[in-house]
């Protein structure tokens, strides 16, 4: 076998440099791969959504009506873009702003009958991309690594204000 085939995908790609056994590298490598998968089992699921457009969707099922600055903190998408988003996603007929209650310039943002329909074809994406990303591990290690993310993540989200 050729020693480049025998090399893990981007072995290496650290090394000879200050970056060479850090940690963050490599996660936000990952990120970036998963995210990319993501964004390409949304399109061939055909649901023509953006993986923005999902997390939007997402946060509007388990948390809104939201207000637009609420969204973009449980997004994390800009709130300049999250605009630009929510104007194509209420063309679609996924989302709607309607103004709040009591305060004409603010807005609530919820999901149409049509955006929460979607949110069940998201939960089996998701399942397929996870599958794709710990295919070769046991229910233990992939318990493991879940409580490591998620304890990094409460770690570094420490400092951030609330989502809500």
């Amino acid at each position: 076998m050729n020693r480049q085939q025998d090399r893990k995908p981007c072995e290496g790609l650290w090394q000879r440099s200050d970056l060479e056994g850090k940690l963050g590298p490599p996660l936000l490598f990952l990120g970036r791969l998963v995210g990319r998968r993501l964004e390409r089992a949304l399109v061939e699921e055909g649901l023509g959504l953006t993986p923005a457009q999902a997390r939007i969707l997402l946060a509007l099922h388990f948390h809104g009506p939201l207000n637009q600055q609420s969204l973009a903190l449980h997004t994390d998408v800009d709130p300049s873009t999250l605009v630009s988003t929510l104007d194509v996603m209420e063309r679609d007929g996924t989302a709607v702003r309607d103004k709040k209650p009591g305060d004409r310039r603010a807005h609530l943002v919820s999901l149409t009958e049509r955006g929460e329909s979607q949110v069940p074809r998201l939960f089996q994406l998701w399942d397929t991309v996870e599958e794709d990303l710990t295919r070769s591990m046991g229910a233990a290690e992939r318990k493991a690594l879940l409580g490591m993310v998620q304890e990094l993540i409460g770690r570094l989200h420490a400092g951030d204000p609330p989502c809500g």
